[in-house]
């Protein structure tokens, strides 16, 4: 926690008959980034072009062929209800038993590969084309039966309207306030010419003959008022029965597109699962082929380079010794100065910090040398987020679709971040006593549960208690920017000069806040030793942060830091006068769950009386099942935009305000040299590529 993970640079040489196995060992360990040897080194690399063209070739037939199969192996028109869709997110979907590939690997890997291709080739490609064309020719059909029902009112054979050599008639799309200035010009530039609209509502079908040799004048005038020309479709009957005629040849190419679509499913049920194993075992085998661009060697041996985990150094250390039967060297050692931008760097939290390691990763990994902030983000993101909300329904829903379906969804950790912020979401509620808006105690109408009172304060009904909270949180969080600052610091050997310069800016912003209250007379009674203490606190703060900001300079840049210092004040003022934002977030949340309860609760609910006839029962039946509905879906949609402004502004007052105050990021995730394996067992047999 509060640092990157400690890294070491690794250098290995071991001998050139022992690489292949050690390539194959550290690809399924996964503990070591390779990276490129030192540029000093007089070293060769290993040329492998050819053979990764062959491996890429085989890979995207296979990735072709097994789209090709899924597709036509996944049922149509099976349209599943929404209830029926989140079941299936709930249930737990068995993993595929892992096939073992014993030896196969390499050249051999490569041949298998390639004759299983041409063996499903021969029974699939004939069966590809013919869909494919099909398929075309279903497009088509779909084409000429939408503009063939759009000619349907002419009762004319449209082998009548083929072009001749004395008249020319064209068909195109024009929208409807355009259709009479378009034939009041034609009738001016075009003679003779006759205008007709066939069909259509918005946009008109229009049809305009005229003599061959006036062909180029229709058509200049059919361009500047920006229609659509359509081509007659290739049948010479009256539109009706051509329509007819599409229809029953439409029937029965769907009738063998299912029946292609049935051979390819049984050719998908036969070799689809193989061909998925055989594309993981070559990617696989290229990611390995592609790493060894990155090793030097000589005649005999072979030098590899890169950066592991301080705690993997000794399961490095292993691995190589087991392959090479100790005929090698390795040798570790710190990153220097120059090295730091380039080390990869790897965040290490437990959980629950873990779950909210994706917000700083938006923002950018933190370079090696400086302090990872996220178990302070925690914290501070769900308590944020909770205040943007503050209505505790609202946060037991959150809590359990990001518990039961958003982790499943999208992820254990963002999921867990969000069951974190729907807890947050859930004490902020309790305080101001949001529950599904305020009908649970309300003075009007409601049960008027005591448990369900503001255990703090309503923000309604005295928004400036939520106010003083957000702006408090606010220098509170500003203040635990300018600590991380210290924190990286020290890590960078800067201790003393971020002391002084970040606890200057705490000294302000703390005691700064207190003088404020009492000198503009907001808080009242404030007791001669707080002013006495705030005062004296503001100028020590204030002093030390301009004697931070001249030690950061030099020269003639010193005598700038007064002034810059000043300036920094008046940003930061601006900077926590922005956590206003979630009082304004939080009210507009109460005030549209308030609204909800008021029009359903307060106002309809009330005006239904059953009366005594069975038809007025069931109309106050149905009208509280559609008020039951209507209570639940808005609710929902309130806390749907709530929780999409309140993500939205607390990840801003994070990048914006916090990580302003001391981040630099810029590092580069720790990426080890791991095979990917779901449908295939790791073996480590020998061979060579």
């Amino acid at each position: 926690m509060f640092r990157p993970v400690r890294m070491k640079r690794v250098n290995a040489l071991v001998l050139d008959e022992d690489l292949q196995t050690l390539t194959r060992v550290l690809h399924e360990e996964g503990i070591m980034q390779l990276s490129e040897p030192p540029p000093a080194l007089p070293l060769q690399r290993q040329a492998l072009e050819e053979f990764e063209r062959k491996a890429e070739g085989i890979g995207s037939r296979l990735a072709s062929m097994i789209s090709l199969l899924e597709e036509a192996s996944t049922p149509r028109g099976e349209a599943k209800s929404l209830v029926g869709r989140i079941a299936g997110l709930l249930r737990e979907k068995p993993a595929p038993e892992p096939v073992d590939l014993g030896e196969a690997w390499g050249e051999e890997l490569m041949a298998w590969c390639s004759g299983e291709v041409d063996s499903v080739s021969k029974e699939l490609d004939q069966l590809a084309a013919t869909l494919g064309k099909d398929t075309e020719r279903m497009s088509e059909l779909e084409e000429h039966l939408r503009l063939l029902r759009d000619l349907s009112p002419l009762n004319v054979p449209l082998s009548s309207f083929r072009r001749s050599e004395l008249t020319c008639t064209l068909f195109f799309y024009l929208p409807e306030d355009r259709v009479a200035d378009f034939s009041r010009a034609c009738k001016e530039e075009v003679d003779p010419v006759q205008v007709s609209v066939i069909s259509g509502r918005a946009l008109k079908l229009v049809m305009a003959m005229c003599l061959a040799g006036q062909r180029t004048k229709l058509l200049t005038q059919v361009h500047r008022f920006e229609g659509e020309l359509v081509e007659l479709p290739p049948y010479d009957q009256v539109p009706r029965v051509a329509e007819e005629h599409v229809l029953s040849e439409k029937a029965r190419l769907e009738g063998e597109i299912r029946e292609t679509r049935d051979r390819i499913a049984l050719i998908a049920e036969k070799h689809l699962g193989m061909l998925r194993v055989m594309h993981e075992a070559l990617a696989i085998e290229l990611e390995r082929i592609r790493a060894f661009r990155l090793f030097a060697r000589t005649e005999n041996t072979v030098f590899l380079s890169g950066w592991v985990r301080e705690q993997d150094v000794g399961r490095l250390d292993e691995a190589i010794a087991s392959c090479t039967r100790g005929r090698y060297v390795l040798r570790t050692c710190d990153p220097t100065d120059d090295d730091l931008a380039r080390v990869p760097v790897s965040l290490a939290n437990p959980s629950p910090f873990s779950n909210f390691e994706w917000i700083v990763k938006m923002f950018g990994m933190p370079n090696y040398g400086e302090v990872d902030p996220t178990p302070f983000v925690l914290p501070t993101f769900a308590v944020f987020f909770g205040t943007c909300l503050t209505d505790a329904g609202y946060g037991i829903v959150l809590t359990l679709i990001s518990f039961f379906l958003l982790r499943r969804l999208w992820g254990e950790k963002l999921g867990g971040a969000f069951t974190i912020c729907g807890l947050a979401t859930i004490l902020m509620g309790w305080l101001m006593g949001g529950w599904f808006g305020d009908f649970l105690f309300n003075r009007e109408y409601g049960p008027r549960i005591a448990f369900f009172r503001a255990a703090w304060s309503n923000p309604l009904e005295s928004p400036t208690s939520l106010l003083a909270l957000a702006l408090t949180m606010g220098v509170m969080h500003l203040m635990l920017g300018h600590i991380t600052a210290i924190l990286t610091a020290a890590r960078k050997g800067r201790l003393a000069q971020g002391a002084v310069t970040h606890l200057g800016w705490c000294f302000t912003l703390g005691f700064g806040s207190i003088f404020v209250l009492w000198y503009l007379e907001i808080t009242k009674n404030t007791s001669p030793a707080w002013r006495t203490l705030s005062t004296w606190g503001l100028a020590i703060g204030i002093a030390m942060g301009i004697l931070g900001g001249v030690w950061e300079r030099k020269g003639l840049m010193r005598l700038g830091a007064p002034v810059q210092f000043i300036y920094s004040i008046l940003s930061h003022t601006a900077d926590v006068i922005s956590y206003s934002r979630l009082l304004a977030l939080g009210i507009a949340s109460s005030v549209n769950a308030m609204l909800i309860d008021y029009i359903i609760i307060g106002t309809a609910w009330p005006g239904l009386s059953a009366g005594a006839s069975p038809l007025r029962v069931l109309t106050v039946v149905l009208v509280c099942t559609a008020l039951v509905i209507g209570f639940v879906f808005l609710h929902l949609a309130n806390m749907g935009l709530s929780c999409l402004s309140g993500f939205v502004h607390t990840m801003r007052l994070h990048f914006a305000e916090y990580f302003g105050k001391f981040y630099e990021g810029g590092g580069e995730e720790f990426a080890p040299f791991k095979s990917k394996r779901l449908l295939t067992k790791a073996s480590m047999g020998g061979g060579k590529p």
